[in-house]
């Protein structure tokens, strides 16, 4: 049985990722912040700390995947900084879905499909130089959310 590891599995898009895998015989492994009786792995993504325990519980269970979805994200009203001093929508929708699936790669089996989802604020957006040096001033709730899916696509295309 393939095997596919889907962030925010507790979103409307995770939950409905999850339920359509499922059905056509996957094993999934679903994510939210915190663990549940859902059976939820807990992974915060905003959180370099949370992908390493997640990746080591990885590690730990033996656990090959054939597939991740990337589909956990948000779009934060104002201005909010993560344990770390990231932005938490650049943290939560860029560079946890970058780490993790960094971290992930070696856990992979060949021919394993990475999926990242994105938004279509992706094409309004404006990265330059100062994208990881953005502070208040320079917040906009659905600009640094474009930013940060623009910066996800990217990343899609190089990897």
């Amino acid at each position: 049985m393939e095997t596919i590891l889907v962030t925010g599995a507790t979103g409307a898009m995770g939950g409905a990722a999850v339920a359509m895998l499922r059905e056509h015989g996957y094993r999934v492994i679903g994510t939210s912040r915190k663990e549940d009786s859902e059976g939820w792995w807990a992974l915060d993504i905003s959180s370099a700390a949370s992908i390493r325990q997640f990746c080591e519980r990885i590690q730990q269970e033996h656990v090959r995947l054939d597939g991740l979805l990337n589909n956990a994200g948000t779009m934060m009203r104002h201005y909010e900084k993560t344990a770390e001093g990231i932005e938490r929508t650049l943290a939560t929708n860029y560079l946890g879905t970058y780490r993790l699936t960094r971290a992930l790669l070696p856990f992979m089996n060949e021919g394993a499909r990475v999926v990242n989802t994105v938004s279509l604020t992706c094409y309004t957006s404006h990265l330059d130089k100062h994208f990881f040096d953005a502070d208040e001033k320079d917040f906009s709730q659905l600009g640094t959310y474009g930013n940060s899916k623009m910066a996800v696509m990217l990343f899609s295309e190089e990897l």
